[in-house]
């Protein structure tokens, strides 16, 4: 990142949203590397852009006792001393015995500049941490305390979240659609195609090659959506309502008129795609 600082970066990437994001990745060639959507958002409606600073933590089997687990979790604590501004804290954990982030950790991290959390495990204190206003993606919740039942093994190592190896340094880009992570050698150059796909997509330009499902969502002309239609009564409908289109028609681009939808059924017959029949159809089966 020698050509842009982190913080530039960050703002940058702050423009995008993460469909953009793995679409640039997949023109590129790159493995699209999604955390597993099981991770749910505590605000549905907020994303976050930042640099990933790693956690893995394990259950102590046998538990310990209260001052040992004392001890042992100080070193959890001092990590977040290294946490520095615009990162991801991305916490791998073993076990769904404890709660492995809370309130107190939350108000910490965000004190050194932490923008959101990755927690492969479980969250506690999620009032908390709703209150303190920090975003974080979990696995599942539990009240119980960790202390003498979990310790860090490790900090800015690569952690393994499902089939997703985040090494410290890449980043980490989360919405509502999930969670991307950007290897850090390919930041620069995924940014910038990233950055080519929404402005082709604000423009609506036909060219636009993102993937088919963003290109009918963000884009929306009667050409793509027909470009998309398999099933041959759609699809004459869409062709149909392109023309009209194209010969002054009101209808709103996206909505198929009642008289085209019924004119492409009646013609169904002639089609050389069968469509799937009515459902008496198959009882009789």
């Amino acid at each position: 990142m020698t050509e842009l600082s982190t913080a530039e970066i960050c703002v940058r990437f702050r423009g995008m949203y993460v469909p953009a994001v793995t679409d640039a990745m997949y023109e590129l060639g790159m493995c699209e590397q999604v955390l597993p959507s099981a991770l749910r958002p505590l605000f549905p409606e907020r994303s976050f852009v930042g640099i990933a600073f790693t956690v893995e933590g394990v259950e102590i089997v046998p538990p310990v006792s209260w001052e040992e687990g004392t001890e042992r979790i100080a070193s959890y604590l001092e990590a977040f001393e290294e946490i520095t501004p615009d990162s991801v804290l991305v916490s791998k954990n073993t076990g769904n015995l404890v709660g492995h982030f809370g309130e107190l950790t939350g108000n910490s991290a965000m004190e050194h500049g932490c923008v959101g959390v990755v927690l492969d495990g479980n969250l506690r204190d999620s009032a908390g941490v709703r209150e303190i206003g920090l975003q974080v993606f979990y696995r599942d919740v539990n009240p119980l305390s960790g202390i003498g039942r979990w310790e860090m093994i490790a900090h800015q190592e690569p952690v393994t979240i499902g089939a997703v190896t985040v090494h410290p340094g890449d980043l980490v880009i989360a919405d509502f659609d999930g969670i991307a992570v950007v290897p850090k050698s390919d930041i620069l150059t995924v940014l910038s195609r990233a950055e080519e796909i929404v402005t082709r997509s604000r423009r609506g330009s036909p060219s636009m090659r993102s993937s088919p499902s963003s290109t009918a969502r963000r884009q929306g002309p009667a050409g793509a959506v027909a470009d998309r239609c398999t099933w041959p009564i759609f699809r004459s409908a869409c062709s149909e309502r392109t023309a009209s289109s194209a010969a002054g028609s009101a209808s709103q681009p996206g909505q198929l008129s009642r008289s085209s939808t019924k004119r492409a059924l009646r013609s169904r017959s002639a089609s050389s795609v069968t469509v799937p029949q009515t459902r008496a159809h198959f009882m009789r089966r």
